[in-house]
C-alpha cells in the first residue's frame, strides 16, 4: 500500500517540527521545509524529505512543490504551519515589517494551497489544514499585524473550504493557543524593538508579564502534533479545531459576549498582571 504524503512548511522547531516527526512514526511520507536547512537535519535523520528556503521566495517554493509531484501521486494532507508574530503598536510599526508579516502568515500559506489544489481536485481527495491560532478571533493590544494576519487566514481558509468542498477536499483551522515553544519569546523581542520605548512603553511592558506568566501554562509541541494528526486523519473532521482548554474559552467568550466586554477583559489581566509584578518585588 501506497503512503500518504504530508507537506508540512514551518518544521524547524516546534509545532511543525513535532507534527513532522508524528507523521513520520506513524508511516507516511513527510516533506518538511523550513528557512534553516541546518534546523531540519533531525527530520531528515527520521526519514522526512527536507528543504531549506524562505516561503516568501515564490519560485523556491513552486521547485519544492514541483520536486514532491514528480515523485508523489499528489499531496494527501498540506499543513500549512510556517508563521512568526509581528508585534508593536500599530502606529509604530513600519508599512514594510507590517507586509512581510502577510506574505508570511497569509500569502505564503496561499501559494502552498494553489501549488497543491490541482493533485487533489484530479484525485477527488486530500486535505488542507491552517495552522492558525486563537489570536485569529481574538485580540490583545500591540498585536495588531499579527492578529490581522490570522484574521484574514480564517477568512481566506472559510472561503477555500466551501470552494474545494464539491472535490472532495477538506479544508481545517487548527486554533493553537500557548504552546511551549521560542514563539512568545520571539514575539515579545519585536514588541520591545517596535514599542518598548515611546507612547506605548507602558502598555508593552504589560503586555511581557501577562504573555510569559500566560505562556508558562501552555500545552507542549507534542499536544499540539497530536491535535493536526486528529484533524488530519479523522474519519470526519471538524472545520475547527482549539486547544488547550483556553484557547477554546477565549473564542467563545469573545465571539458571545461581545467587543466592550472583551475590551475591559484585556484591560483588567494587563493591570493585574502589573499588580503581581509590583507585589512580586515588594
Amino acid at each position: 500500500m501506497k503512503k500518504r504524503v504530508l507537506v508540512i512548511t514551518g518544521a524547524t522547531s516546534g509545532i511543525g517540527h513535532e507534527t513532522a516527526l508524528l507523521f513520520i512514526r506513524k508511516g507516511w511520507t513527510v516533506y518538511a521545509c523550513g528557512r534553516n536547512r541546518e534546523k531540519l537535519r533531525s527530520l531528515e535523520a527520521e526519514g522526512a524529505v527536507v528543504s531549506g528556503f524562505d516561503l516568501n521566495h515564490s519560485s523556491a517554493t513552486e521547485d519544492f512543490m514541483a520536486r514532491i509531484l514528480e515523485k508523489e501521486e499528489g499531496v494527501d494532507l498540506l499543513v500549512n504551519n510556517a508563521g512568526y508574530g509581528l508585534y508593536g503598536s500599530v502606529e509604530e510599526v513600519p508599512d514594510e515589517a507590517a507586509r512581510h508579516q502577510f506574505d508570511i502568515n497569509l500569502f505564503a500559506a496561499a501559494r502552498m494551497i494553489r501549488l497543491s489544489l490541482p493533485s487533489m481536485r484530479v484525485r477527488g481527495q486530500g486535505r488542507i489544514i491552517n495552522v492558525s491560532s486563537m489570536a485569529g478571533v481574538i485580540s490583545f493590544p500591540l498585536g495588531g499585524w499579527y492578529h490581522a494576519s490570522k484574521f484574514a487566514l480564517e477568512g481566506l481558509s472559510d472561503c477555500l473550504r466551501q470552494e474545494v468542498a464539491p472535490f472532495g477536499i477538506r479544508v481545517i483551522l487548527v486554533e493553537p493557543g500557548a504552546v511551549k515553544t521560542p514563539w512568545p519569546e520571539e514575539a515579545l523581542g519585536k514588541m520591545e524593538d517596535q514599542s518598548g520605548d515611546g507612547p506605548y512603553d507602558r502598555t508593552a511592558r504589560r503586555m511581557g508579564l501577562l504573555f510569559r506568566m500566560f505562556y508558562k501554562g501552555g500545552m507542549t509541541p507534542e499536544k499540539a502534533a497530536a491535535l493536526i494528526w486528529k484533524a488530519g486523519t479523522a474519519r470526519s473532521p471538524r472545520r475547527r479545531y482549539a486547544a488547550p482548554l483556553h484557547s477554546g474559552l477565549f473564542m467563545t467568550f469573545r465571539r458571545l459576549l461581545g467587543a466592550g466586554i472583551w475590551d475591559r477583559s484585556v484591560a483588567l489581566a494587563l493591570k493585574l498582571a502589573r499588580e503581581k509584578k509590583v507585589k512580586g518585588k515588594s
